[in-house]
């Protein structure tokens, strides 16, 4: 601030510092070099022009992005400099190489435990060993037999090359999976097979046979046992064979079948030669002790000594009492009975004991009543060696079995379930949907019911149990909130017997009263809730509103067969009720006469107001004219009716005719015109009827349909005889204009004068442009372009008119291209009546749509960023990172301005860069 000497005037200005290289810009310049090549390339984002300087005393270059080639191979440092105050210059060393790189892995053949790899490259690098899986070699210097890659980068050029090299090992190399030899039952040939793909000897030790051949038979002097050795003619592979023993051999297996009553049995077999003998069961199961086995079906596997021929045979055992029935011997017991029910389904003979000392039976099916109820043994046994006697302790009783669940309540997560029996018993626990409780002692909140049999006569009884638990307690009956009419003062109530705090929903009312009223600041819906202070107290409460009147009255209508009645109406809350007649006159409510009256009801708590209708039908005043009808035909003489009377009476009109019946029809002797009454033998039903004329009459209306090109129709309809016409739409509403209509589908439904007989037809309307095909003709335009493409797919040929006074076409599909950018009408009219043209209007434009971010410096903590488009846009900004940023308030840094057209869409980018110096 400056201040004058003479007469102490004061001017201000302001004065930017701006410090050298606060601004680093080196993320967004890059160099890269090639392998084996001069030419690097050369890379600046930052948004600032500047200068390249390429290092070799010579090359520079203004321009952002590019190559720059040296004459020869070296190192370079290349800077680039901003043209901008405060840009630190960047760069970086670069080094350009003859660079034809190579590794070369040499394979390893060692008869070794381990081997050590080895690669060579064409110029210094590193190299990484790893295996076929891309794992990392732990230790190349002591492999195993396997694949290794040698990944190899040069240090000069970062160039990367791989070799492979495969090590074989002494021994490593197991062939015996290949090398087969098998020998046959009583002959001195032997089969010999190689498919290891190596080349070599068989040696079939007998001091004489070899052979070179990969497959093949030998067959020698006597029988005997031989090892037999193949030896492949390559190193590093292990010689494989096997010994072999041929045998004059035709052997068998007898196993001899046992039955015994005994415990158990042993297993024999004989065998043609010597041979060992294994015993397994069906299951393939070694037998443990063949001399002591039950009854069953045994196998013995036989292996001949000297030639290893195999052979098996089966052995049945039937034991002393090994055959089983107990399964198909049931006794069952009644509840609260002394009668048994015995059954013996196994097919043997025999007699039941039922363990009282008296009765027996030779039956297999029947019944047994004991003399008292107690515990029996019932025995069958059959009359047959082997079996074992069957049976079954049963109990008859005199048994009224019941259970009792007991209800539980406690304040916790789960609760334990009891149940007791009026005697021993087994009980299980289900929900209500008669799935099995997991754990009748941890069950949570809900209704369970104990099913208990009972274990002396099977007896069955069953019991729920509730369990309550915490908030299980439900008060909400004895909660209770109230509104009053036109009011915003509420009131609450709790009579439930527990102290607690009221919440009235409006974010500010409490309340610790049992009761009161509460007051809100305005009329609205409110959530009131009272939270008891106490365990296992569900919190309860309600939805209000407070409104400006609530209060309704209800005026029942009343029909009697009576001179008068009695008029009564219910309210919504206690009221005053006032009657009146339609014309607002007071009445007396208990004697009426028939009518229509109103109650006025009045709250007598808000003095809120109401009102209802009571209609008040009395003698003779059930109207039944609608339910009453009578039709004719043309040509015919009849009528018909349908009510509801218990008892009834038509006359005709004719002097004659009469009938009871509800429905039916009627001959007069002549057409003619006849009053048709029909009186109801009931109290307060008004008789009813009408007047018919019966005609020879064929009657019909014919409706014209309509197509035409204007904006409305005329309806017309002839009938064959004078009628009245009227016309309605599809869904019966009365046409208002018949002379004036839209396209749609009409109804004329005609009514003869002379003998009132109906027809009706339909009209269909057709209209000038009432076929819309604009959604199926479309255009488009591409941006910077003087060609649009246009479609349609609406099934009408047609005209399409480009609107540039010259261009049209009768394609469907197809392009067309302008003379000139600019804005035309493209108009779509089809070959067809009443199809309305179709079109849009587009614009061709030279649309070099561009975006202009201007860069911001400012001495604050943040800037605002602005960007302005060629033609009406829309612009998003993001960081470098294209994450989007509030351009209101940005940092410092570099920003992007994605702008994309409002007409053609095209889209265009540029970079804001924002310098902030705060002081």
């Amino acid at each position: 601030m400056a201040t004058s000497l003479a007469a102490q005037c004061v001017d201000r200005d302001t004065a930017v510092v701006t410090l050298q290289d606060s601004i680093d810009i080196s993320q967004a310049v890059t160099v890269a070099a090639a392998c084996n090549s001069t030419t690097i390339s050369f890379s600046n984002t930052s948004g600032y022009a500047g200068t390249w300087i390429f290092g070799d005393g010579t090359g520079t270059s203004a321009a952002n992005n590019g190559t720059y080639t040296y004459a020869n191979f070296g190192t370079y440092t290349v800077t680039f400099t901003a043209n901008a105050d405060c840009v630190k210059p960047a760069g970086q060393s670069v080094t350009t190489s003859p660079d034809d790189f190579s590794v070369t892995a040499p394979d390893v053949t060692a008869c070794a435990a381990s081997a050590s790899l080895s690669a060579t490259t064409s110029e210094p690098a590193t190299v990484v060993w790893t295996d076929l899986a891309g794992s990392a070699v732990a230790n190349p210097s002591a492999v195993g037999a396997g694949t290794y890659i040698a990944v190899a980068t040069s240090l000069a050029a970062q160039c990367v090359d791989r070799d492979t090299a495969v090590v074989t090992l002494q021994d490593s190399i197991d062939i015996s999976q290949a090398v087969t030899v098998t020998t046959a039952c009583n002959s001195t040939t032997i089969s010999f097979s190689n498919t290891s793909g190596y080349a070599g000897t068989w040696v079939f030790g007998d001091g004489t046979g070899t052979s070179a051949a990969n497959n093949g038979t030998y067959t020698y002097a006597n029988f005997g046992t031989y090892t037999v050795t193949f030896t492949a003619n390559a190193d590093c592979v292990k010689p494989a064979g096997q010994t072999v023993t041929t045998s004059p051999d035709d052997f068998s297996v007898t196993a001899a079948d046992v039955t015994a009553c005994a415990v158990t049995a042993s297993l024999t077999a004989a065998t043609s030669e010597p041979a060992t003998v294994v015993w397994t069961d069906l299951s393939g199961a070694a037998v443990a002790n063949p001399s002591a086995v039950g009854a069953g079906t045994y196998i013995a596997v036989a292996t001949s000594l000297a030639a290893q021929c195999v052979d098996r045979d089966t052995a049945v055992v039937t034991l002393q009492d090994s055959i089983d029935i107990s399964q198909a011997v049931t006794v069952t017991t009644a509840c609260n009975s002394t009668t048994i029910s015995f059954s013996n389904t196994s097919g043997y003979a025999g007699t039941w004991v039922f363990g009282d000392g008296t009765g027996t039976s030779a039956a297999n099916n029947g019944t047994y009543t004991y003399a008292n109820f107690g515990t029996y043994t019932v025995t069958f046994t059959a009359n047959a060696d082997c079996v074992k006697p069957a049976g079954q302790s049963v109990t008859t009783s005199p048994d009224d079995f019941s259970v009792t669940a007991a209800d539980v309540t406690a304040c916790a997560a789960s609760a334990s379930l009891s149940a007791t029996a009026s005697e021993p018993a087994t009980v299980v626990w289900t929900d209500l949907a008669g799935a099995a409780v997991a754990n009748p002692s941890a069950v949570g909140a809900g209704t369970y019911i104990a099913v208990a049999t009972s274990l002396a006569a099977q007896c069955i009884d069953q019991d729920t149990a509730v369990v309550t638990l915490q908030d299980s307690i439900d008060i909400s009956q004895a909660v209770t909130v109230t509104t009053a009419c036109n009011s915003t003062t509420i009131s609450f109530s709790n009579t439930s017997g527990y102290a607690g705090t009221w919440v009235f929903g409006d974010g500010t009312g409490t309340s610790a009263q049992n009761n009161g009223t509460y007051t809100y600041a305005n009329f609205g819906t409110y959530t009131v809730t009272f939270t008891a202070n106490a365990d296992c107290v569900k919190p309860a409460g309600q939805s209000v509103t407070t409104s400006p009147d609530d209060f309704s009255v209800t005026a029942p209508d009343v029909t009697a067969c009576a001179a008068s009645a009695s008029l009564s109406a219910t309210t919504s809350e206690p009221a005053t009720v006032v009657w009146t007649d339609l014309a607002g006159t007071a009445v007396d409510p208990a004697s009426v006469g028939a009518g229509t009256y109103i109650a006025v009801a009045t709250s007598l708590a808000a003095q809120c107001i109401d009102q209802d209708t009571a209609v008040v039908t009395l003698q003779d005043s059930i109207d039944i004219s609608q339910a009453v009808t009578v039709t004719t035909r043309a040509t015919a003489r009849r009528s018909s009716s349908a009510i509801r009377a218990a008892t009834r009476a038509w006359v005709f009109g004719d002097g004659t005719g009469t009938s009871a019946a509800n429905n039916g029809t009627y001959t007069y002797a002549n057409f003619g015109t006849y009053m048709v009454t029909f009186t109801a033998s009931a109290d307060c039903v008004k008789p009813a009827g009408q007047t018919v004329t019966t005609s020879p009459d064929d009657f019909s209306v014919t409706a014209a349909d309509v197509t035409a090109c204007a904006a409305s129709a005329s309806l017309t309809a002839a009938t064959s005889e004078p009628a009245t016409v009227v016309w309605t739409d599809l869904a019966g509403s009365a046409v208002a204009n018949p002379s004036a209509v839209g396209a749609g589908t009409y109804i004329a439904v005609a009514t003869s004068l002379a003998a009132q007989c109906v027809d009706r037809d339909t009209a269909v309307v057709t209209l000038q442009d009432s076929i819309d095909i604009s959604q199926a003709v479309t255009v488009t335009t591409a941006c910077n372009s003087t060609t649009i493409s246009f479609s349609n797919t609406s099934g009408y040929a047609g005209v399409w008119v480009f609107g540039d006074g010259t261009g049209t076409s009768a394609a469907n599909n197809g392009t067309y291209t302008y003379a000139n950018f600019g804005t035309y009408t493209v108009t779509f009219t089809a070959n067809a009546d009443c199809v309305k043209p179709a079109g849009q209007t587009v614009t061709t434009s030279p649309d070099d749509f561009s975006v202009t971010a201007a860069d911001v410096t400012a001495c604050a903590a943040s800037a605002s960023l602005t960007a302005a488009t060629s033609e009406p846009a829309t612009v998003v900004w993001t960081d470098l990172a294209g994450t989007p940023v509030d351009p209101g308030a940005v940092g410092a840094g570099t920003y992007i301005a994605v702008a994309t057209s409002v007409a053609e869409q095209c889209v265009d980018p540029d970079t804001a860069v924002v310098t902030l110096r705060i002081r």
